[in-house]
């Protein structure tokens, strides 16, 4: 396994597509249009479907430079491809996560300049740089103060944002044993889980699809089935599938978890 595998495998998780903003900025078309590729490209678990679907996105932030949407996409659809590459064996799996990463990392940085209060913005920042120091140990001397800076300016602005709790739940239970804390994981994958459901039962809109319900639900079965409340873990992999019956990860868990 890589050394990004090693870092990304449990946040492959992540069932990222969409930005949680209702906004009418740029081309609704061209915003559309990318939303459809990474779509595609999640269901395939695809990184040439996520990369096209950063170009889409790309090139509407370029024709509409004001558009933070569009930048939080990109960045949404370049962390998606470090992920799957953290699937992935070999240097070129390697190299393609840390050239996408480092795209991510500057749409996100773009997007807070023209919307500093993106709650979602900041969330994401703090999940990768809890990545590099999962990576590099040593860098949480200078990466801890930003990921607790981005984690603080997530939940001043997105108290009520499932996707916020989700992913700073996701940065405690992956953090280095040192930093890391379960019991605070699990605190805010439960906040996040109400706000989920309140969420999906509005009506959606195109450029703000859905996302992280179903792998927030698995990493709650992952916590109990840890815990040994095995007949919990079971219900929340039964929540996943039936939130997103796609979510590959879901599925292996389910699947695991009959053997």
């Amino acid at each position: 396994m890589n050394r990004y595998a090693s870092l990304v495998s449990f946040w492959g998780l992540l069932a990222l597509a969409g930005p949680g903003l209702v906004a009418a900025e740029g081309s609704t078309t061209g915003l559309v249009q990318g939303v459809t590729a990474f779509n595609s490209a999640f269901d395939a678990w695809s990184y040439e479907g996520f990369v096209e679907a950063a170009g889409i996105f790309a090139a509407e932030a370029q024709a509409n430079p004001t558009s933070s949407l569009a930048l939080y996409w990109q960045g949404v659809a370049d962390f998606h491809a470090v992920l799957w590459c953290g699937r992935q064996e070999g240097a070129v799996a390697r190299k393609r996560a840390e050239m996408r990463l480092q795209l991510a990392r500057k749409s996100f940085e773009a997007a807070l300049l023209l919307k500093p209060n993106d709650a979602e913005c900041h969330a994401l920042l703090s999940a990768m740089m809890g990545m590099q120091i999962a990576q590099h140990p040593s860098s949480a001397i200078w990466r801890g103060p930003s990921v607790l800076r981005h984690q603080r300016l997530a939940l001043r602005n997105g108290p009520d944002n499932p996707r916020v709790h989700y992913l700073i739940g996701c940065g405690y239970y992956h953090a280095p044993s040192l930093l890391g804390d379960r019991q605070q994981a699990l605190a805010h994958f439960i906040k996040a889980e109400p706000l989920f459901d309140e969420e999906a039962a509005k009506p959606p809109v195109p450029i703000q699809p859905l996302w992280g319900q179903s792998s927030c639900l698995t990493f709650i079965g992952k916590l109990y089935e840890e815990a040994g409340d095995q007949a919990k873990a079971e219900l929340y992999f039964q929540k996943a599938l039936k939130a997103n019956p796609r979510d590959q990860l879901a599925q292996q868990a389910w699947a695991d978890r009959k053997k």
